[in-house]
């Protein structure tokens, strides 16, 4: 009887385990990141961080309203971090989007952008306003910042521009012409003119341009930003513990546990994040997933995206091919987190068949 009673245990627990992970998957989706600066009681943090990140030195933490996006979804996640500065604390209000990113992503203008015009809905609605009105409505002006500590070594501050999308489609579009150009010979790759790329640019005028700051907040790097903001920098070193300790062969719950527990104690995070301990590692867990999630997709794009070009036999369809691959992919598993079904997104990376008929069950593509 004792030894079925542990046989059912030892089952039990291997359920317990497998459901555990399914739990952690669903229940922490917000950010570490947003779980320190984005919240109503954490505001004073908040305010450090814009303070930091633009030279000010504002004290009054209720003049800072969280405006984060609750419905815009990317991987399962909401928007990071916005806010508005009121005009009680300058000349002028600002709509700050902080963005936390451990993988680059180019697009992040065209992202900020999507978000921003979102937020200056919310804006109007709260204020109540008419944009269909004769008067001019004041608006707070728009300061978009990606806060970067991805592996990968970058400047301490960078800027991105929605234009190099743009410059982007004329440079796929000066490829797919001279490649239809019959004096070309068979295979040649295109060679493209930066110079032509600007001047196009230029004569079409485009009317919308968005820049964003980048800031790597990698421990070490940015030092006056991370000086000016104690809460920032305890977090970029307990980032930096975390993948020491990885490093060294610990499973990512030992190496989160371990540099939570090695914070120096007169860190002002500690308290708070040894008090929620587990939520901390859940969110770790649940970022780190999505990390690795998103390496695998951008693989396989890439991969389903060269076998396409090949088929077509010119450059410019690896390229359109492996952005249709990789925005296919990322949709599909956008929806499995939806669902719940975390256990499936490693499989759809690695199963062709399988992936295939997810893509039909949920519309993605007709029947095979």
């Amino acid at each position: 009887m004792e030894q079925q009673i542990n046989n059912e245990n030892n089952a039990g627990n291997d359920t317990a385990n497998t459901n555990k992970t399914k739990q952690t998957n669903r229940e922490y989706k917000s950010r570490l990141f947003s779980y320190i600066f984005g919240r109503e009681e954490t505001k004073d943090r908040t305010l450090s961080l814009y303070n930091s990140l633009n030279g000010t030195n504002y004290t009054n933490s209720d003049d800072i309203t969280i405006t984060t996006i609750e419905d815009v979804i990317y991987m399962g996640m909401k928007n990071d971090l916005s806010y508005i500065v009121s005009d009680r604390a300058s000349l002028y209000s600002a709509i700050n989007i902080n963005e936390h990113q451990s993988t680059g992503n180019p697009n992040m203008p065209l992202r900020e952008f999507m978000y921003a015009a979102k937020l200056y809905d919310k804006y109007l609605k709260m204020k109540k306003k008419n944009p269909y009105g004769s008067t001019i409505i004041p608006l707070p002006i728009p300061k978009l910042v990606v806060l970067y500590n991805g592996k990968t070594d970058v400047p301490d501050e960078s800027i991105m521009r929605l234009s190099d999308a743009f410059r982007e489609e004329i440079r796929q579009n000066l490829i797919m012409r001279q490649q239809s150009d019959d004096t070309n010979s068979e295979g040649a790759v295109a060679e493209i003119n930066e110079e032509e790329v600007e001047t196009i640019l230029k004569k079409a005028s485009p009317d919308i341009e968005v820049t964003v700051r980048m800031v790597n907040i990698n421990y070490g790097h940015s030092k006056e930003i991370l000086k000016a903001c104690e809460s920032l920098n305890e977090y970029s070193w307990l980032v930096d513990q975390i993948r020491i300790n990885v490093d060294t062969g610990m499973e990512l719950e030992e190496a989160v546990n371990k540099a939570l527990d090695d914070m120096p104690d007169d860190y002002e995070l500690k308290e708070q994040l040894l008090a929620h301990r587990a939520e901390v590692i859940g969110m770790w867990i649940n970022e780190y997933n999505e990390e690795e999630t998103m390496q695998m997709f951008k693989e396989e794009g890439i991969k389903i995206g060269e076998q396409r070009g090949e088929q077509r036999g010119i450059k410019i369809g690896e390229q359109r091919g492996r952005q249709e691959g990789e925005n296919l992919l990322a949709t599909l598993i956008n929806k499995l987190i939806s669902l719940g079904r975390n256990e499936d997104i490693s499989k759809v990376t690695t199963d062709p068949v399988f992936r295939d008929s997810l893509y039909v069950q949920y519309g993605l593509k007709k029947t095979m």
